[in-house]
This record gives C-alpha cells, sequence and structure tokens, in this order.
C-alpha cells in the first residue's frame, strides 16, 4: 500500500506496457540504497465462467482457500453440473462441484457440465384437435417449447369446390381456458400466431418435468352464397419440442 501526501492511499498501482495497463503484484523504492516494498497485493482473483460467460468474481488472500458456486444448466441437454476446469474447452473436471482451492496466482476456473449428446426434434399437431394433449417435459438444462401456428384461409367455389384462393392471416392463444390454448402449471400463455406470410412461432419456456397442455380449435367455415363462395378458417398449431438422449458425456464449452 502505498500513501501520497499522508492522506492519499494507493490500494492497486498499475504499469503500462506496450500501451495496455497491468496491475502491480509489488512495487519498491530505493531508500538510501535499498529497495523497500510499499505495496504488496495479499490477495488473488478467482474468477468462474460458465459456457465462456462470467458468473462471479471472488478475491481469496494468500494462503487462504476459496470455494466454488453453484454453476447452473444454461441449455436443454445439459444434465448436471460436474465441477470445474482451469482450461477452457476442456471436458476433465479438476474440481469438484463442492471443493475448496488454495490459488497461487489470479485464476479461472470454467464449468464443466453433463449432458446428453443426442437431440430430438419431436412435434405434435394439434391443428383441428379439439380435445386436450399434452407433452412432458424430460430435459434438465432451460428449453422451450415451440409454437407454429397461423389461420389458413382457403375460399373454395361452392359448385365445385375448386381453390379460389388460399390466404394466411393470425390469432391469438386464449389465457381464460378456452381453446386454443397452452397451458403449464395452471398458467395460460398468450400470444400472437401467424401473420399475412402464413406461420409464426411463439416460444414458451419450460423446466424438466413440465407437462405442458395444448388444445387446439376446429376449422370454422363462412359461406358467401352471392358470390357463391366458401371460406375455410383453418387455426394450425403445431407443437415444437426437443428429447435428449445417448451415453451422458462432458463438457466445458459448446460449439
Amino acid at each position: 500500500m502505498i500513501t501520497i501526501d499522508n492522506d492519499k492511499t494507493v490500494v492497486q498501482p498499475y504499469v503500462a506496457v506496450d500501451g495496455n495497463w497491468h496491475k502491480v503484484g509489488k512495487a519498491s523504492v530505493m531508500v538510501n540504497g535499498e529497495w523497500k516494498p510499499v505495496f504488496e497485493r495479499d490477495y488473488y482473483i478467482v474468477r468462474y465462467f460458465s459456457y465462456g460467460k462470467l458468473l462471479e468474481t471472488r478475491t481469496c488472500k494468500k494462503g487462504s482457500t476459496v470455494s466454488f458456486p453453484e454453476a447452473p444448466l444454461v441449455y436443454g441437454d445439459d444434465y448436471s453440473h460436474s465441477g470445474w476446469t482451469k482450461t477452457y474447452g476442456s471436458n476433465t473436471s479438476e474440481h469438484g462441484t463442492s471443493s475448496t482451492v488454495r490459488p497461487t496466482a489470479d485464476t479461472d476456473f470454467h464449468a464443466v457440465y453433463k449432458y446428453y449428446p443426442v437431440t430430438t426434434e419431436n412435434t405434435l399437431d394439434i391443428t383441428s384437435v379439439t380435445e386436450q394433449k399434452a407433452i412432458t417435459i424430460t430435459s434438465r438444462g432451460p428449453n422451450t417449447v415451440d409454437i407454429e401456428g397461423c389461420i389458413e384461409m382457403v375460399t373454395t367455389n361452392l359448385s365445385d369446390d375448386t381453390v379460389v384462393e388460399t390466404s394466411y392471416g393470425s390469432y391469438e392463444l386464449n389465457t381464460d381456458g378456452t381453446a386454443p390454448y397452452v397451458e403449464i402449471k395452471s398458467k395460460y400463455y398468450e400470444g400472437v400466431l401467424g401473420n399475412e406470410s402464413g406461420s409464426t412461432i411463439v416460444s414458451i419456456p419450460v423446466v424438466c418435468y413440465d407437462i405442458v397442455h395444448l388444445c387446439g380449435t376446429g376449422v370454422v367455415t363462412a359461406v358467401d352464397t352471392l358470390k357463391k363462395i366458401s371460406t375455410d378458417h383453418t387455426y394450425k398449431m403445431i407443437a415444437h419440442y426437443r428429447k435428449y438422449s445417448g451415453t451422458i458425456t462432458t463438457r466445458s464449452a459448446k460449439e
């Protein structure tokens, strides 16, 4: 620690090297022909990362130990947090999740995760399905169920059923329990599906063991006797969800 003018204290000096500022670990001055220490940092900085994103920074007094924080699951195929490594991209844990370490320098640690290597994309088509269907979520990491849909409007001639026009529109998911809806744990999710170009997607967050209840609605037909046409309004609704499998392996980075 350096004192300037008896009332100003410098707790961390820096030095410029090639245009970049670096922290000084120890500083000394020459006094009567002898080097006298005026600053020496007595702690180390320990940083914890998850898939390259900084989770937490801690300081550890020299000679002391520091513990590891909890690392959240980040992706749907993450199975569990299994430990820590100093090398980003390593698949091997050097320290367990509940261990402690005694740093000897500023150190970065990267979370190592167990994960499922196989991802299967699944769909459930609820178009014109008026009874409730269910999907059970089995992934442990953050995930979504993606609801795709729109109103498809097909206009035909009453005389011969030839198609005059096909167009698209939007509709809203209901939040009052009436179809069409998406419900998880008694919560109904809002969203608008579709536009004039066709289907759009509403992504709904899910976690492991969530049961997603879905219900579509039937086709609505409008008849114009003057123009001798009829238009079927089909409320298209398809749920996309993922399942994970394979032999569990480990990683600290994901491409």
